[in-house]
């Protein structure tokens, strides 16, 4: 990209006064003679005297136009090669500018530029943040890094030259405000004589601001005005466009962010986990050193996780009352509160373990509290920015429906488990106490006839006992085994192989279990698990029972939208209508079938005498 500076016309229109004052002056020269001769006695001139006078003047008025021309000649050509590395440093410039995205490699590409061109002894360029008014050093040459550290984040409130161009938008010279106390000071302490401070400039508007300065006395003219205007379109541009790139990296990151807290929150439904693996993602991405996150109670907020169990809690307490407090404010007002060393509701635990920042982020589900999420920092510019800020509230808007998933499992969790204990104690006092009511009923029995001394009938009484004793016992082992199996961490499908494969060595039944590959990637709810299991245990028992089977198969597949799981066996079948108003097989199709229900299903059974049974379970599914 070819850059050419608009005072080239002001050059050429001197080249084209130069050429006429060759032209003219000789000419004027001779007329000037001329006159002379004429004026004065003609026998003056055409003596020696006069020849050597006229000889010396013609010398003296060659040798000195000659010397003019020349002079402005070199001028012109020093001018016109300072233009030329002008225009070749910002045609450099430009190149780096519209090839790079990266704003520190483009600013220090700008400063060598400025440097080789200028030859400054220093320079310096600022990036302008208007919302806040501040500025920060983002590069230099020549300067001290007291001078890059004193002008980061800085208040142009309290920068005399900085306010003076951003207000005016034209360069200011070191000089014009050198009466200024801090000016004069940051001056001298590095030894700079001269200098001007000019804006960088997009779209009209100062975002920037480069200083270029002299341990020398130097007159800035218009060429070295042009050029750092020039280059301050340059660098404009490039901190525009690093804005840009920034606030789409930002964009990225913040979109990247919140997909990390959302796959730790929905990751589990377990509270103490999801808040954990929460916690956990924030303070990896952002600048926190540490994090807690406190829950609402009756009265007040109870601490719940924290990210460093090693160290005491942030704020010194576990739980804090309502409305009082920075958790207080948090909740309150609900929006992110963040807090510095020294301001009143910044904790002294916070100041004792070296930390300078504090921020309180609401946890809002619906418009109500759930609790607030505390992250500490010991630098201080940390999640000052009001990007940061706004990530940070929209990370507790995540976090919040997680927690109150998360209690509402737990709540379902707890209904279904005195759902099945309920179902448990049924399925005890209909099978298994009417074992035990036969069995005490027989003993009775028995012992009659032993007092009456017909021990023929009483051993075979005995016998038809030791059968009822050994049923129940191997009712007592299914039953045990089927408590243990629940789906848990090691999830439904897993849960089941393991019932499966234990049944299958205690009870010497080749029983197999197929799933289809797509049941894995379904979505069940837990009282779903739980009933499917129960069904399953509850159709295994029935075969073990009453089939006189050899084999068990157990498939789960999916059809459509609805998880179906089958259980077939090769035993002997049976004639469903034909089965008794009740007792135990009866009992055990309607537990099946009310557990069904219960978790929004259906039950079906297909049997026939001599053909095996086959159970059919269709459940519900969301994708």
């Amino acid at each position: 990209m070819e850059i050419t500076l608009p005072r080239q016309q002001k050059l050429a229109s001197e080249l084209r006064r130069l050429r006429w004052t060759t032209i003219v002056a000789p000419v004027a020269f001779i007329m000037l003679l001329e006159f002379a001769q004429r004026s004065t006695a003609d026998s003056l001139w055409r003596s020696p005297l006069g020849f050597v006078v006229t000889l010396l003047l013609v010398t003296a008025g060659a040798g000195f136009f000659a010397l003019s021309v020349f002079r402005q000649i070199a001028r012109f050509e020093a001018r016109a090669a300072k233009r030329s590395a002008q225009i070749e440093a910002l045609n450099r410039l430009a190149a780096a500018t519209s090839e790079n995205l990266d704003l520190a490699t483009t600013v220090g590409r700008g400063l060598d530029q400025i440097v080789a061109a200028t030859g400054a002894d220093a320079s310096l360029v600022c990036r302008l943040f208007a919302d806040e008014e501040e500025h920060t050093a983002i590069g230099s040459r020549g300067f001290s890094p007291a001078v890059m550290q004193r002008i980061q984040r800085a208040k142009l409130a309290e920068d005399v030259i900085a306010s003076e161009v951003v207000r005016s938008g034209q360069p200011v010279r070191f000089g014009n405000v050198l009466s200024d106390p801090d000016v004069r000071a940051i001056s001298t302490k590095e030894g700079i004589m001269s200098g001007v401070s000019v804006p960088l400039m997009c779209s009209g508007a100062v975002n920037g601001i480069v200083v270029v300065a002299y341990r020398r006395e130097y007159r800035f003219d218009d060429d070295d005005y042009a050029f750092l205007h020039g280059v301050g379109q340059h660098l404009g541009l490039a901190i525009h466009n690093a804005e840009l790139y920034d606030a789409s990296v930002a964009q990225n990151r913040e979109l990247s962010a919140l997909l990390d807290v959302q796959a730790a929150t929905s990751s589990s439904l377990d509270l103490d986990d999801v808040l954990a693996r929460a916690l956990s993602a924030v303070t990896k991405l952002t600048r926190a050193d540490e994090g807690e996150i406190w829950l609402s109670s009756g009265d007040g907020l109870v601490l719940h996780c924290r990210a460093d169990a090693v160290n005491e809690p942030l704020l010194d307490i576990t739980h804090s009352p309502h409305g009082k407090g920075l958790l207080g404010r948090a909740t309150v007002t609900g929006k992110t509160i963040r807090v510095v060393a020294g301001e009143p509701d910044f904790n002294d635990a916070l100041t004792a373990r070296g930390y300078r920042v504090c921020c309180a982020v609401p946890l809002c589900f619906r418009g109500s509290s759930v609790g607030v999420m505390v992250l500490a920092a010991s630098e201080a510019s940390s999640m000052s920015r009001r990007s940061e800020l706004s990530l940070l509230d929209a990370i507790g808007d995540q976090i919040a429906p997680a927690v109150e998933n998360a209690n509402l499992h737990r709540k379902i969790q707890e209904v279904s488990i005195m759902q099945e204990r309920e179902r448990i104690s049924r399925e005890m006092h209909d099978g298994m106490g009417q074992i035990l009511g036969y069995v005490n009923t027989q003993v009775l029995a028995v012992r009659k006839l032993l007092d009456s001394g017909n021990t023929v009938t009483a051993l075979e009484e005995l016998r038809h006992l030791d059968a009822a004793a050994r049923s129940l016992y191997a009712d007592v082992r299914d039953n045990i085994l089927a408590l243990r199996s629940a789906p848990g961490e090691q999830g439904f499908t897993a849960a089941l192989a393991e019932y499966i494969t234990s049944y299958r060595e205690m009870f010497g039944i080749d029983a197999v279990l197929e799933v289809a590959p797509e049941v894995e990637r379904v979505r069940r709810t837990p009282t779903c698990e739980i009933q499917l299991i129960r069904i399953v245990q509850q159709a295994l028992s029935n075969v073990r029972q009453h089939a006189v089977a050899t084999s068990v198969q157990t498939r789960l597949s999916v059809d459509c939208d609805t998880l179906v799981v089958e259980v077939s066996d090769d035993g002997a079948g049976f004639d469903p209508e034909a089965l008794p108003a009740t007792g135990r097989p009866r009992f055990g199709l309607q537990m099946m079938r009310e557990r069904a229900q219960a978790a929004g299903g259906t039950f079906d059974i297909e049997s026939h005498v001599g053909r095996g049974t086959r159970v059919v379970v269709r459940m519900p599914i969301e994708r």
